[in-house]
């Protein structure tokens, strides 16, 4: 008889996918509602189509390395993630401090979404995530009662 391991997802790294879809759809709406003069000079120029396939792309990578992040349990992910986040908060306060006063709501909003990223990066790095990027499986103890 051959008993498997029953492998749970930990919490944390569910708190980490949710968090950051939730910062993702976040940022899709501030970027196609809020007032942007550099995506209006993009889509003039190269056309609304082309970007929105961009932003598609873009969505989509982000989408598969929350995946692959999380459930995948690739560290090399997980630290690209922490590079991607790091980069953005250095980018997001350049930002605000080069355009502060003509657009203060999208800086805030800005740098509200990559601290929350970076939150949420915290939660693959504490508690029962820490076990799960070392590929131990989680044995559920109720398989052997």
């Amino acid at each position: 008889m051959t008993v498997s391991a029953v492998t749970e997802i930990p919490k944390n790294v569910l708190r980490f996918e949710r968090l950051m879809y939730v910062i993702l759809a976040i940022g899709i709406a501030v970027t196609l509602l809020l007032n942007n003069p550099a995506r209006d000079a993009v889509i003039a120029k190269s056309g609304l189509i082309p970007w929105l396939i961009v932003l598609a792309v873009v969505c989509g990578l982000w989408v598969l390395m929350i995946r692959v992040a999380g459930r995948g349990r690739s560290n090399a992910i997980r630290w690209l993630l922490v590079v991607f986040v790091l980069g953005g908060l250095v980018m997001a306060a350049y930002d605000a401090a080069i355009r502060h006063r003509t657009d203060m709501f999208t800086d805030i909003c800005a740098i509200a979404e990559t601290a929350a990223s970076a939150v949420a990066l915290g939660f693959l790095f504490t508690g029962d995530a820490r076990d799960w990027y070392r590929k131990r499986p989680q044995v559920d103890s109720s398989v052997f009662d």
